[in-house]
């Protein structure tokens, strides 16, 4: 006779309700940005599962969801009727990986359906070829809201501009700069902002000496729990304000620098402009990764290798091999002339 717990273990609610509610948010303490990823994931998973197999929401079973089913998903679904991306695809495959561990870990007895769900390979993507701007392309980015920006915002969206380049920071992390997170000297100099990366890292950056006189207006009777950054509402900036005002200004010192179109200009373009100007800079490539707030030096070294200014230097210190041309033209040739006359 069945009892009601092994009743319920067969049910994808269950555990869904475990996972999403419990171990993203308590024991893993992922960011906000993952479990909502996730649970979209989730959302149209067991949407799609109901559609297919005709079977009620609320009524789906882990044994429902079988290999096959994932695959069409990620295929009909995510890829074709959706038009996402490989790499979005693979993102909705890692989510449901995790919850397959997940429920292998807390239930032995599903081992075998997480053996089965973990098979499903990630599909290769062509990795795009990493852009960055020239120093005269990030300048005329960041004066470009003082001359051709609406008033109200212009010195907003340049230090927003100047702040990107000069922390290398992600989009993420400069919306949720609070004025508390700036430290500022009492008289001119150096300050520091305190940055909330990615899996709740922080770090904490140095500020170019201008920043005293940008950032002291901006902060002045402020409470240090304020976002920094406001938008036309008074409401803290999205992730989206970020992508069009850089989209915006791009485009409009793009008619000077024609090469900024095919850079793909975006918030993290900026951050792989700081990135590779601190490389050739001479900045050695650990110090690089603190400051970007990698977690792995591997990571970092993509820049090493998308450094063109790096590579002509390397190559002048390489002695050039005495390459020898011949003056004699292949015309010239009696025999060969004879031969092929003979043909």
């Amino acid at each position: 006779m069945k009892t009601p717990h092994t009743t319920k273990i067969n049910y994808l609610g269950y555990w869904l309700k475990l996972f999403l509610g419990e171990y993203l948010t308590s024991t893993r303490n992922m960011s906000h940005n993952t479990q909502a990823s996730y649970r979209d994931t989730f959302r149209m998973l067991v949407v799609f599962v109901s559609e297919k197999t005709n079977i009620a929401i609320d009524r789906l079973k882990i044994n429902d969801i079988t290999k096959e089913i994932v695959l069409t998903f990620l295929d009909e679904f995510i890829e074709k009727t959706r038009n996402a991306s490989i790499s979005s695809r693979n993102q909705r495959l890692t989510a449901i990986k995790s919850f397959a561990k997940f429920l292998a870990w807390k239930c032995p007895e599903y081992i075998d359906w997480c053996h089965q769900i973990r098979l499903i390979p990630s599909k290769k993507t062509t990795q795009k070829q990493i852009t960055y701007m020239d120093r005269e392309e990030i300048e005329a980015l960041a004066e470009a809201p003082l001359s051709n920006g609406n008033q109200k915002y212009a010195e907003r969206d340049h230090i927003i501009i100047l702040l990107m380049y000069n922390t290398g920071a992600r989009v993420s992390e400069v919306i949720n700069i609070h004025v508390g997170d700036i430290v500022m000297p009492k008289k001119r100099g150096m300050g520091t902002v305190t940055l909330h990366g990615k899996g709740r890292h922080e770090r904490t950056c140095p500020l170019w000496v201008d920043f005293w006189d940008l950032l002291k207006p901006l902060m002045e009777r402020r409470e240090p729990d304020e976002f920094l950054f406001l938008n036309r509402f008074n409401r803290p900036m999205t992730r989206h304000c970020i992508y069009i005002l850089i989209k915006k200004y791009s485009d409009i010192i793009s008619r000077k620098y024609p090469n900024l179109k095919g850079k793909r200009p975006s918030p993290h373009t900026i951050r792989h402009t700081t990135a590779t100007h601190l490389l050739n800079s001479g900045t050695d490539i650990n110090t690089v990764r603190n400051w970007l707030g990698h977690t792995s030096i591997d990571t970092t070294n993509i820049y090493a290798e998308i450094s063109m200014d790096q590579k002509m230097k390397a190559l002048k210190k390489c002695e050039s091999p005495n390459i020898k041309t011949s003056s004699r033209k292949w015309g010239d040739d009696k025999e060969l002339m004879a031969f092929l006359d003979s043909l």
